[in-house]
């Protein structure tokens, strides 16, 4: 089969990442508006658009995935924010690494000889309740539902609880729920799980709020339903962002979209939904589901870095490297462009990309140091053009500037790809660090935004 009809991969593939990237543009326009002073631009605002290190510029690497055979390609030198709540850059590298856990918890579980059962929890809403409070008053009521003793007959028998946190807005208002994976023993406790309903509606009342009989749901994960059954248990408690609404209301991801589309109330939608959700954790307990599986524990800033994940085997070197200023002028307008040029046609079409595919460059060797940057200052290789050690250090003391000392010089006459690469790893650990001067400068006011059909979509002001 050719790898660009499989599933997620060629254009389909390449059109939801345009998307996605597109989006966060959105997100950091609303989070950032147009004027917002650069310093205090971070999280969405810098994710995947501002540089880790001026001196390293962005690498293309190409990455082979062992499942599906085809080849991908992604940055290296880009911040990154971990925000699964308002990145849905972030969130779908985050979501993709959850499910895998996820899977892999439940494939323990059964190896085990546990069951499993999915339970749903909500309450009645409706149009004007503030998401905020909603979502105190539901986790105070899940908290109630802990302590009712009903729950504390299962609980010796319970191995397990993962909860996720999901959220859509339609016309009752905001509508927030919570998703259980409870991992239990015996089958009694199985069968227990399912009468927890009263005890939910309860609680409820309890906290000032309502739920009818819709309010609880148990099913079980081996006999998922309609909602279940397209994801199985664990893609359904993470992959939010894959979940499509149809007439009970909009996703977050739904709501930027609309945004992008110029609907500035679906903007203000979003902003309080990003403000309600901020400092979550997208699925309480998955730690000591991991512990007990064995599995590795993954942060959701290490799962959202483009880094080597399983399956993928990722080129020793780049294909490409993209300096400080070309970045800012012309390549992050073009992110996915350029991702796009290098899986069909490698390095080079990654500079058609930038340079437009009159120009050419010489793949095979660096560019000549560019006059008074870094490599102009610590390369000097032989030859009539450049000039000696002497002349630059007596033109350093008739500055006032000091000298680098005996070991200063190391790098004359090196092959600046071999001086670059040093550059480029040790600028690659400080992922914390400020961003450069390219942070982004802000959006539309009032949700108003530019858009069109790439990932150039970006709101006024920060280009």
């Amino acid at each position: 089969m050719n790898p660009n009809e499989t599933r997620e991969t060629g254009p389909l593939f390449r059109e939801k990442r345009r998307a996605i990237w597109a989006l966060s543009r959105t997100a950091a326009g609303l989070r950032y508006p147009k004027g917002t002073p650069k310093e205090q631009i971070k999280g969405v605002g810098t994710c995947r658009w501002a540089m880790q290190s001026k001196a390293a510029g962005v690498d293309v690497h190409l990455s082979e995935y062992d499942e599906s055979g085809q080849t991908r390609a992604s940055f290296g030198g880009l911040q990154t924010c971990g925000n699964v709540w308002q990145c849905p850059a972030c969130a779908a590298r985050i979501s993709e690494t959850r499910r895998r856990q996820l899977n892999d918890g439940l494939a323990w579980a059964r190896e085990q000889g546990h069951r499993i059962a999915m339970i749903t929890l909500t309450a009645r809403h409706g149009q004007g309740d503030d998401l905020a409070d909603l979502l105190r008053a539901m986790k105070s009521a899940k908290r109630r539902l802990h302590q009712h003793r009903a729950w504390k007959r299962i609980k010796p028998e319970i191995v397990a609880v993962l909860t996720a946190t999901e959220v859509t807005h339609g016309r009752n208002g905001w509508h927030p729920h919570f998703h259980m994976l409870v991992i239990v023993r015996t089958k009694a406790a199985f069968e227990a799980l399912a009468e927890l309903g009263d005890p939910w509606r309860g609680a409820l009342r309890a906290e000032d709020l309502d739920g009818a009989a819709a309010a609880f749901d148990c099913q079980g994960a081996s006999a998922a339903g309609r909602y279940i059954g397209k994801w199985g248990a664990a893609e359904e408690l993470t992959l939010s962002g894959k979940k499509r609404a149809k007439n009970k209301g909009r996703t977050p991801l739904q709501l930027l979209e609309a945004c992008k589309a110029g609907n500035e109330e679906a903007g203000e939608l979003w902003l309080e939904y990003a403000d309600a959700f901020h400092g979550r954790t997208q699925l309480d307990g998955l730690k000591k589901l991991t512990d007990l599986a064995g599995l590795e524990e993954i942060s959701d800033e290490e799962a959202a870095q483009d880094a080597e994940q399983e399956g993928q085997q990722r080129q020793d070197e780049p294909i490409a490297n993209i300096d400080a200023d070309t970045w800012r002028a012309k390549a992050r307008h073009r992110r996915t462009d350029i991702l796009d040029a290098a899986e069909e046609r490698g390095g080079a079409g990654v500079w058609e990309v930038i340079d437009g595919p009159a120009k050419s460059r010489d793949l095979s060797r660096p560019p000549p140091p560019r006059p008074g940057g870094l490599l102009s200052r610590i390369v000097m290789p032989e030859g009539p053009r450049y000039r000696g050690k002497q002349d630059w250090q007596l033109e350093r003391k008739e500055r006032g500037e000091d000298d680098f000392g005996p070991d200063s010089r190391e790098g004359f006459g090196r092959d600046p790809r071999s001086i670059l690469v040093g550059v480029r790893s040790g600028a690659a650990g400080d992922r914390s660090g400020r961003a450069d001067d390219e942070r982004v400068g802000g959006g539309a006011t009032g949700g108003g935004l530019r858009h069109c059909a790439s990932d150039r979509a970006r709101p006024f002001g920060m280009g």
